[in-house]
Parts: structure tokens; C-alpha cells; sequence
């Protein structure tokens, strides 16, 4: 006894009754809008088919099921079979569906409209097909924030689920978060059901009866409440090693079992059946949070380390728990700022959502290609591979680009025009400049080198231009380290979380960092000792004050047929002999015939002559580095070409082609006069469910210059960007 209290737990009177607890299963399936074939059908045999499979042999067993619209669009189209056995279950009160934005968007993070739209088209396709509209929605990434409240309210909707994060960041005790509370928005009321985090480290990543256990003591300390279970349902046989423990070996059948066994006292329900026979626990008011591992990753990488050593070191003196409720991470949104190119997207279906809504404000199928843009996977980067999957980049723009030539087609017919619009495009205090033909877009940065940011061939919706910069990540010091964590236990698949992460040396070695943003036409000004060798891990000498700096626009014309911007920069220029100057105007110009023409004046304004080794940097995509049918020519005439992945460079080159066989079309840019040429793959090292991988981000290729330039000499400089079909 210490202090009149035993110090081992009491045991219960095995003759008592057991103390009544529901259990609230939500699972959560998703594939995201232009992911491969081949995923769809994995999921379907590894993972979503046996799991219905399993759920139609235990009808004791209750639960909220959500699927994502591409997901469900992809089961109506291959699988019809799926979506009556769906039907089935929910005729039977078995299942209860749950709505959500349709392509499963962050909904603050999109325009109050689509986010009404996506909402709306869920809750018709759930009613038309299963019979009832949804009365709750899967909240994407459960990144909350609390005008939410009254837009959700607004569809029709009565509850969500959150993690029980949000609530203890709220002030609640653990004990405390138990059923559903109240929360609101302007006098619009919504439920919200707290996620238990701890079952969703248990399920499935231990033994069944842990669970169970864990079920038990929840009874016992919360009698009648109810316990929430929200996840992905990919956790139940896609994940690494998880098909072969949750089905071969048996663990989702004992489970079930054990749910179905223990009904006396361990009742599963469907959420809305909850929400109806239960009150509110309370109210609460939500702060801005996502699950914690979400706002983990969206801090930058140094601040990501430190608070990972902070909550390792709480851990390690047992005081976590008591301060985790005033620890947490970042804010979802700053993923557009910690990745540029995540950024870029969201801009790229802002604006066009801008132009759908004003010249198709009644084509759905226009809507539902935007809408599809707007799918989140792409957006953000943690333990998945998000942004640095380029095929998951390239689907969100080929779907906004989609959009955008419909809305183009209701303005202006199908071709013969151009167009320029200045804009702060980003949202960033500085314009960009869009030129817009029926063939191709040119969107321009004057604000970072003058540089072209997007190239869209829209006769495929190809973004030529839809490049990653390398940058460091907090988890490339752990796998520099070889830091690897074991699982909970021996037995059963570790979580996804606790994978151990180790890389071959080649990856290790891939490990470079850009100091810019993959752009094209960066203006370079090499300096000695310069290689194609250190240019590509971007350690080399620049001596030119161009790469990323401001362009000030001095005129945007518009009209007959042509669009065009000029700028122009005087920089620094960083000599053996010291600081010099140089001035660079740069134009570009569109043609209704989809020909963008890029003229440079580089001007040496000082009294001293200069010896210049200028390169023109481009970094674009075909998406495949390996493939036989992505190739890119170099040099002259008779250059054999390589694989866009290669690596090399020419001694006098006057155009280079990339050459897509795939989606047949080519990307020509050509110059006047002859230079060398500089090309080698764009690779980053990532993070992902199954370990590191070396993704291919796209190519970079650099025609170079040397000349030299005589006080207030300019030197002149054309090229020619040309895309055309195969």
C-alpha cells in the first residue's frame, strides 16, 4: 500500500456484468485521381476485396465505411460487382456511408465554391446509388480549421471525425474525449467525433485481443460512451506487410470474431446510428490542427528535426503526456510554402477555377475535371510521396489543364488568339505574367530570374515545366545515419510509422540540394572551372546576380494575335577583377500558333571589357527518365538521341528536342549561332511507405555562351520554344 492505495491495478469480480462500450469503426479508402491502373487493381485484390469479403461474413459487425470519388468511380467502372455488394450492406444497416469532398480536396484550402460542389456531388452519388444521402463526411487529412463548421453544416451534413489531438490541443483530458461533442460555426452547429489514437496504433499493428483489451478498459472507465476508430483502410492490406497479417494470417477474421463474440457488452454501431441515440458529450471549440504526425511534416526541415528531438527527449523522461496537449507542429497551408511546386498547383486550379465558374458556371463535367485538380496527395509530403511523385503532380494539372481549354473554348473558340494577363498569380506580393494561346501557356516569374514557371502543351494538358527542386528533408539525416526504429511488436507488422528506414549508398549519394527553383530560362554566368559534373550536384561557381533575383516588367501588349512581356535586370556580375555590372533584357513573346520566341539583350554598361560564359537553364519533364519512349536529342543533326534520364553534354549544339513517343508530341528549342550543351537528370531522394526511393523530377538542359562583351557592347540572343505532335 502506498499512501492507502494499492499498488497493483484491482481485479474485477470476473461474476460482475461487464460495463457496455460502442465501438465506432469508420474506415477510410482512398486512391487518388490519376494514379496508376495498376494500384487500383493492387488495392482492389490485396486490400478493398477481401475486406468487404470479410465484412459480408460477419454481419454482427457495424461500421462507417468512406470511399473517395475516384476510388468509387474506378469500382463502378471495373468493379459493378463492389457496388452492389455496398448497396447490400447498407440496405442491411450493416454500413453507413460517409460523404466528403468528392476528389477529396483540403477543403479550406480550395474556393468556398468547389468546396460546396465537391460536398454536393458526393451526397447525390451516394443517395442515387446507395439509397440515402450522408448524414456525416471523412474531413481529408482531418485538417481542421473552424470555419469548416458552418460550410459542412451548410451541405447537409451533421457530424465529422477529427483526431482526439484536436481536443486535447482544445484542453480535454484523454478521459474526457470519449463519444461526440458539439462545436459551431456562426450558429451552425456540427458534431464532431474524436479518433482514438491509440486504437489506431493497435489495429492493426498488434495482436486482436490487444484491441479488445484496450476496449475492455475504455468500458470500464466510460461506461455506455462510445470509442471512435477512423482510418485509412489501406492499413488493412496494402501497406507493407500488412496483406499477409491482416488476411493470410488471419488477424481482420479474429477480430471480427472477437466484435461479434463480445457483443454483450462491446456493441459496434454506425456513427449517425450513434449520433441519434446518444447526446453530445459537451461543446468545444476546435483549434486549427491535422493529425499529429501532419502537422509534424509541414514545418521546415531544420524545425522539423528540432521538434523531433524535443518530443523524443519528453518521451524519454516520461513527461510527454503531460505536455503534449501544448506541443504540437505546423499549419497544413505552409506545405506551400516549404514546396513551391505544391504552391503552384493550388494557384494553377485557383485561377482556373476563376475562369470555370465564370464562362462554364453550368458545365459539371468541366467542374468535376477542376475538381479532380484539387485532389490533395499531390500538395503535401510526410510519410507518403505526395509532391515528389511527379505522376500525381502531373495528374492534378493535366485535370486543371482540361478545365481550363473547356473554358477556353467557351471564350474564345478553338484557336487563332493570344493573350497576356499580369497578376500576382501567387499570391506574393510581386505579378507574374501569363501568356495564354490555344496551343501552349507560357506563365512567367519576372519576380524570380524572369524565369518560365509552367509550359502547357494543351493539346495533351501536359505541364512541361512540372519540375521538383532537390531539397534537404528531416528525414535524410536519419537515413544518413542509418537510424532505424523496430515495430511494437515481434509478431505482428510494425506500424507504418515505425518502419525501419535505411538507404543503399547510390541513394545516399544522389543526396544534392538546389540553392534556386527548377525553372526555365535562369540566366547562369559561370565562372572558371565550371563543370557539367558540379553544375549538376549545383556546386559551381556563379558569378552572375540573375539566377533567382527580380526582372522588373517594363511592358506586358496583348492583341492581333500575339502576346508578349518584356524585363529587364541590372545585376551583379562577379569577376576575377571584382564587382562588375551587367543589364539583361529579356522578351517573350506567344504567337496564335502556340510559337513562344524568347529574345535576350545583354549589355555590359561599364568601362571595362568583359569575358562572359552565360547559360540559359531549363528543367523539363516527360515524366520518365527510363523509359525507351522519353527521349531527349542534343546538338546537331545527326546526335543520336538518349533516354531522358541521360547524362552528357555537346560541344556545339544549336537546339535540343525532347521527344515523347507515349503521348506523341515533341518539345523543340533551338537557338541562333551554336554553343555547348549541359543535360543531366533532375533526381530527388524521398520518403515513403515502402522505404527511400530516387524519383526522377525531370531534366535539365543548358545551352552555354561564351563571349566577350566591350564597354557598353550588347551581345544578342534568340530562342525558339516549338511543341508539336508526333
Amino acid at each position: 500500500m502506498l499512501y492507502g492505495r494499492p499498488t497493483g491495478k484491482p481485479r474485477r469480480d470476473p461474476r460482475a456484468p461487464m460495463k457496455e462500450i460502442y465501438f465506432l469503426l469508420a474506415v477510410h479508402n482512398h486512391q487518388p485521381a490519376g494514379n496508376f491502373e495498376h494500384v487500383f487493381n493492387d488495392g482492389w485484390r490485396t486490400c478493398y476485396g477481401p475486406f468487404l469479403d470479410l465484412l459480408k461474413r460477419h454481419p454482427g459487425v457495424r461500421c462507417t465505411l468512406h470511399y473517395t470519388g475516384a476510388l468509387l468511380e474506378w469500382m463502378e467502372a471495373k468493379r459493378p460487382d463492389a457496388i452492389e455488394t455496398l448497396r447490400a450492406l447498407a440496405a442491411s444497416g450493416q454500413v453507413e456511408f460517409l460523404g466528403g469532398g468528392f476528389y477529396e480536396p483540403i477543403l479550406p484550402a480550395i474556393p468556398t465554391a468547389d468546396a460546396e460542389g465537391q460536398l454536393g456531388l458526393m451526397s447525390r452519388y451516394l443517395e442515387e446509388r446507395f439509397g440515402a444521402a450522408p448524414r456525416g463526411i471523412w474531413t481529408a487529412e482531418r485538417v481542421w480549421e473552424p470555419q469548416l463548421a458552418g460550410l459542412i453544416r451548410d451541405a447537409g451534413i451533421e457530424y465529422t471525425l477529427l483526431d482526439d489531438a484536436h481536443f486535447v490541443y482544445a484542453g480535454l483530458s484523454r478521459e474526457e474525449i470519449r463519444g461526440y461533442y458539439m462545436t459551431e460555426d456562426r450558429g451552425r452547429p456540427l458534431a464532431v467525433f474524436p479518433i482514438d489514437k491509440q486504437l489506431r496504433y493497435l489495429i492493426p499493428f498488434n495482436q486482436p485481443a490487444a484491441a479488445i483489451d484496450y476496449l475492455r478498459s475504455a468500458a470500464e472507465g466510460f461506461p455506455g460512451g462510445g470509442i471512435t476508430l477512423g482510418d485509412d483502410g489501406e492499413k488493412f492490406g496494402m501497406w507493407p506487410g500488412t496483406h499477409k497479417w491482416v488476411y493470410e494470417e488471419g488477424y481482420l477474421e479474429r477480430l471480427f470474431t472477437l466484435l461479434e463474440e463480445n457483443a454483450g457488452w462491446l456493441k459496434t454501431i454506425t456513427m449517425g446510428d450513434f449520433l441519434g441515440r446518444f447526446p453530445p458529450s459537451g461543446k468545444i471549440y476546435l483549434p486549427t490542427a491535422s493529425y499529429d504526425e501532419m502537422m509534424e511534416w509541414s514545418l521546415p526541415a531544420p524545425v522539423q528535426s528540432s521538434y523531433e528531438t524535443l518530443i523524443a527527449e519528453l518521451k524519454k523522461r516520461n513527461d510527454y503526456d503531460r505536455f503534449s496537449r501544448f506541443l504540437r507542429g505546423g499549419f497544413w497551408r505552409n506545405f506551400m510554402v516549404k514546396y513551391p511546386e505544391s504552391d503552384l498547383q493550388r494557384c494553377k486550379a485557383l485561377h482556373v477555377s476563376r475562369m470555370v465558374h465564370r464562362h462554364l458556371p453550368e458545365d459539371l463535367e468541366a467542374k468535376k475535371s477542376l475538381w479532380r485538380s484539387q485532389c490533395n496527395c499531390a500538395y503535401w509530403h510526410g510519410l507518403f510521396g505526395g509532391v515528389y511523385l511527379n505522376y500525381l503532380r502531373h495528374a492534378n494539372y493535366t485535370n486543371a489543364l482540361r478545365a481550363e481549354v473547356a473554358a477556353d473554348r467557351a471564350r474564345h473558340g478553338r484557336g487563332g488568339w493570344a493573350e497576356a494577363e499580369r497578376l500576382d498569380y501567387d499570391q506574393d506580393g510581386r505579378d507574374e505574367v501569363l501568356l495564354r494561346s490555344a496551343p501552349l501557356n507560357a506563365c512567367l516569374s519576372p519576380g524570380y530570374g524572369g524565369s518560365l514557371f509552367e509550359l502547357d502543351y494543351k493539346e495533351k494538358c501536359f505541364n512541361l515545366s512540372n519540375t521538383m527542386s532537390r531539397r534537404p528533408e528531416a528525414y535524410h539525416a536519419t537515413m544518413l545515419a542509418k537510424a532505424a526504429r523496430g515495430g511494437d511488436a515481434a509478431d505482428a507488422p510494425p506500424s507504418i510509422h515505425d518502419m525501419a528506414k535505411s538507404a543503399s549508398p547510390r541513394l545516399r549519394g544522389a543526396l544534392h540540394y538546389d540553392w534556386y527553383l527548377r525553372r526555365s530560362f535562369l540566366d547562369h554566368f559561370l565562372g572558371p572551372g565550371a563543370t557539367l559534373a558540379g553544375f549538376a550536384r549545383c556546386d559551381y561557381p556563379e558569378q552572375g546576380g540573375f539566377v533567382d533575383r527580380p526582372y522588373a516588367i517594363t511592358s506586358v501588349e496583348s492583341g492581333e494575335g500575339r502576346a508578349a512581356v518584356s524585363m529587364k535586370r541590372r545585376g551583379a556580375y562577379h569577376c576575377p577583377a571584382g564587382r562588375r555590372e551587367l543589364e539583361i533584357d529579356k522578351r517573350y513573346a506567344l504567337d496564335g500558333g502556340g510559337l513562344l520566341t524568347v529574345e535576350y539583350r545583354v549589355l555590359n554598361p561599364g568601362a571595362e571589357a568583359l569575358d562572359l560564359w552565360m547559360g540559359i537553364e531549363f528543367n523539363l519533364t516527360l515524366l520518365s527518365g527510363k523509359s525507351p519512349d522519353r527521349l531527349i536529342s542534343c546538338g546537331g543533326p545527326k546526335a543520336a538521341p538518349v533516354k531522358a534520364g541521360g547524362r552528357g553534354e555537346a560541344e556545339s549544339a544549336e537546339f535540343f528536342e525532347l521527344l515523347n513517343m507515349a503521348d506523341r508530341f515533341s518539345v523543340r528549342v533551338s537557338w541562333d549561332g551554336k554553343g555547348g550543351l549541359w543535360y543531366f537528370p533532375v533526381e530527388t531522394v524521398s520518403q515513403s511507405e515502402k522505404g527511400f526511393s530516387l524519383n526522377y523530377q525531370g531534366t535539365s538542359l543548358m545551352p552555354h555562351f561564351r563571349f566577350s562583351l566591350p564597354p557598353g557592347a550588347t551581345k544578342s540572343l534568340s530562342f525558339k520554344v516549338a511543341v508539336s505532335p508526333l
